[in-house]
């Protein structure tokens, strides 16, 4: 027996306590890890993929639907290739693009310009609205009035979201 065991089988716990805690741990070691193997893999998959601003510029749509309906109308991608892409569970996915289509049964507007790299929107730490709002101002050096123009919403809204973004950032520690 180790010394670890035998420390609490002293202090009147039984070896396979221990056992269990140490058990526990390594499993939430291995689901850490394939979390971040799973964020990899969606962002080596979005990679090649830049999207053009002009599709957020739909007050109806999320930007997450925005996106989805994009990718599956203009990247022909089916709801699967999506999941994996976008990182997301296949059946988040395949909900919000019916509901996006529901609320904007139109083609999205797709304007040659400004464009954000697919990888810049998917963020375990952001929302995909506050990635976009700092991408576009700290990467973009757009002042919030052009960032309220390009995605049709009020600059107060994208000042709130950008500070969202800076408090989530100290916090959690991104860079």
């Amino acid at each position: 027996m180790s010394r670890k065991r035998v420390r609490n089988v002293s202090r009147g716990q039984s070896p396979r306590d221990s056992t269990l805690k140490s058990d526990a741990y390594v499993r939430k070691l291995l689901e850490k890890q394939a979390r971040a193997i799973e964020v990899a893999y969606a962002q080596e998959l979005a990679a090649p993929y830049d999207v053009p601003v002009s599709i957020f510029a739909r007050p109806e749509l999320s930007p997450f639907e925005a996106l989805c309906t994009y990718l599956s109308e203009e990247k022909k991608l089916r709801p699967s290739e999506l999941a994996r892409t976008l990182g997301k569970p296949y059946m988040d996915v395949y909900l919000t693009t019916r509901n996006a289509r529901k609320k904007y049964p139109g083609k999205l507007l797709v304007v040659a310009g400004l464009t954000v790299p697919l990888t810049e929107l998917l963020s375990d730490l952001w929302t995909m609205n506050e990635a976009l709002v700092f991408y576009l101002r700290e990467k973009k050096k757009l002042e919030f009035h052009d960032i309220a123009r390009l995605l049709l919403r009020d600059r107060r809204n994208i000042w709130t979201i950008y500070k969202r973004a800076l408090n989530k950032r100290v916090r959690g520690g991104a860079t």
